[in-house]
């Protein structure tokens, strides 16, 4: 099947997969961005960011903040410092690798269309532009503190569960395909995963939960918090129904980190800055979460490509079509979305 003129693709709810054995000239540039995010995985030496001089914990926070990890910049991350490099420290001087836990999500991304489009379970780019960060992260680490990194990505799935009514069995196949992507792109030896069904049961998160003092259902719940409940339940919802569901996640928010604090021995990371934890980009330029929604590749105006996140608040506002490169991408990673901006008046017809 061909390709055709990507300017020309039409808005589909399930757009067609199509498999490259060679890439059209107008798709060029994006094989060519997607060999070098491959090309981060294999063998020779990594670009990395300066981090300064002085201690190695010192150099290690640096590459932390550094723009390629974090949107926070220096100033608004130096908050962290105290907490951050106690945990380092402690690393460097037993000659071991720096302990990091990076939240990820519950185990599958958000619906783009809530009622259209249902939730999703499948690994993708994503995921392959997150370990990417990781494998330069420790690379980077490695010329200071040659044991590296090791990095456990969270997957929260029981309170995917109590929050959201997500079958384990469903999370569960994410958890497999996400091992299984580690294993073929060869990073098992530093990346794990802390999945919490595998280390707290379910009678110990609800004790947990049930810990947590309700409070009345909010009633002053903006479109934008609306949205957020409907993407990640996969459906739309009421208001009433979607107020409770906040104050789930509220109580499940206190149940997890009190779980997880009883296992977590190292630096804690998130994809958005919290008041306890650092932010650590999972793609270059990212500053969202990449379970809310599905990073594609995007070319705006003549720009190089870059990832784009497609959420429920901007799925309309592209078309967009898959491509499979079987033999360059890893088996999990079976499609790439790529997206073009409609007209303005494309999107006003909807």
């Amino acid at each position: 099947m061909a390709l055709g003129d990507h300017a020309n693709l039409p808005s589909q709810a399930e757009p067609t997969v199509v498999e490259l054995t060679s890439a059209p000239a107008m798709l060029v540039d994006f094989v060519s961005y997607l060999s070098d995010v491959m090309a981060a995985f294999g063998p020779g030496p990594r670009p990395e960011p300066a981090a300064g001089d002085g201690a190695i914990d010192e150099r290690v926070f640096g590459l932390l903040v550094h723009r390629r990890y974090s949107y926070l910049g220096r100033t608004k991350a130096a908050h962290y410092r105290r907490s951050v490099l106690p945990s380092i420290q402690n690393d460097v001087a037993h000659g071991r690798p720096i302990r990091f836990f990076f939240d990820i999500g519950p185990g599958y991304h958000a619906s783009p269309e809530p009622g259209a489009a249902g939730l999703s379970f499948d690994v993708g780019l994503a995921e392959l532009l997150m370990l990417r960060q990781v494998v330069m992260f420790d690379a980077a680490v490695r010329a200071y503190h040659p044991p590296g990194v090791g990095f456990s990505l969270v997957v929260d799935n029981l309170c995917g569960l109590f929050t959201n009514g997500i079958p384990l069995v469903s999370t569960h196949a994410y958890v497999r395909k996400l091992r299984a992507l580690i294993d073929e792109l060869d990073v098992g030896g530093f990346v794990d995963l802390l999945v919490e069904s595998e280390c707290f049961t379910e009678t110990e998160y609800d004790a947990a939960y049930a810990a947590v003092a309700p409070q009345p259902p909010r009633d002053d719940l903006s479109h934008d918090d609306l949205e957020n409940v409907a993407r990640f339940l996969g459906r739309v919802c009421s208001p009433a129904e979607a107020a409770e569901r906040v104050e789930r996640y509220r109580c499940a928010g206190t149940a997890t980190e009190a779980l997880l604090a009883r296992v977590i021995r190292g630096v804690r990371l998130t994809q958005r800055a919290t008041d306890a934890t650092l932010a650590f980009r999972s793609f270059p330029g990212g500053a969202q979460r990449m379970q809310v929604g599905e990073i594609v590749l995007e070319r705006a105006d003549g720009a190089p490509p870059r990832p784009t996140l497609l959420t429920s608040r901007n799925r309309t506002a592209y078309d967009l079509t898959r491509i499979s490169m079987p033999g360059m991408l890893p088996p999990s990673v079976w499609q790439v979305g790529i997206a073009r901006r409609r007209e303005r008046a494309d999107v006003d017809r909807g």
